[in-house]
């Protein structure tokens, strides 16, 4: 049995006395063929009664580009109201010190590019040779392949530049294919290379930190177990309540969770982690 306790998603909303919820995006919301069933109606019953807030590692997007691809699903949030991985590179204080005064090369496309300058940056290359620092934020449209073996030869040779990647995720869930890699899988392939990478995002603490003090600065929010976080990544779930002492539960049906060969048992009795749908 995956879940020795199976809950819906109002069984666990009805057992506690929630007043904010963090939702991720992709694998929760919506993923590669679209929106989840009923997510919009789920979704605007819970702005009613909680404090909702979007926390994902989507550094693809700034913010503006995702509050449009939730609107093309009738999921309508407030600019502020969504804390992506990718603030990571301007809030988070290791890489403020990686990125300080440096003439950076993004390996990412447009739409993120205001993330990165956002940071303390001296300027943005698009020639290698002249980058100080190397920030991966997305997948390519077109020649990503041929674009990250040159990036690889580029940093074999100059090992000593830093790295960052403001996206872990390696795999989301494809439309035509089980898992579709992302940003998260290229950059592990960098340190499978002995290239080390600095990490910002789910599931590692320096953004659990971020969202923490995002939460109290522009909300006075304070994050306790009455705080319940959604996922579609057990072990993010799992960071979070380590790391923020959040409620947390992993969504079972429209992310890597129904996709990936992972022990639930484990996930379930140990961390005390349900699974559901995310449906009302």
């Amino acid at each position: 049995m995956i879940n020795p306790q199976p809950a819906t998603l109002s069984q666990v909303l009805e057992r506690h006395s929630f007043h904010t919820l963090l939702i991720d995006a992709s694998g929760v919301l919506y993923n590669d063929a679209g929106p989840v069933s009923e997510i919009q109606e789920t979704l605007a019953k819970l702005q009613q009664n909680y404090s909702v807030f979007i926390v994902t590692n989507n550094s693809y997007f700034y913010i503006p580009f995702i509050l449009q691809k939730l609107a093309q699903y009738q999921i309508y949030m407030h600019p502020k109201q969504i804390i992506s991985s990718g603030y990571g590179l301007s809030m988070d204080p290791t890489c403020l010190r990686l990125l300080s005064q440096k003439t950076v090369y993004v390996f990412g496309n447009d739409t993120s590019m205001p993330y990165v300058t956002l940071a303390p940056i001296k300027k943005v290359t698009q020639n290698l040779k002249e980058a100080d620092a190397i920030i991966l934020t997305s997948s390519l449209h077109k020649n990503h392949e041929t674009a990250f073996t040159t990036l690889v030869d580029f940093l074999l040779e100059h090992p000593h530049i830093p790295i960052i990647c403001c996206n872990p995720d390696q795999y989301v869930v494809g439309v035509h294919q089980p898992l579709k890699k992302v940003i998260g899988y290229y950059a592990s392939q960098l340190e499978k290379k002995g290239l080390p990478v600095t990490w910002v995002g789910k599931p590692y603490a320096n953004f659990s930190n971020i969202v923490r003090n995002y939460l109290q600065y522009h909300f006075g929010l304070s994050l306790d177990s009455n705080t319940c976080f959604f996922d579609d990544n057990p072990q993010n779930v799992q960071a979070f309540q380590d790391h923020l002492g959040v409620t947390g539960c992993c969504i079972l049906n429209s992310g890597l969770s129904r996709v990936q060969s992972l022990d639930f048992s484990a996930y379930s009795t140990h961390y005390k982690i349900p699974f559901l749908k995310f449906s009302a």
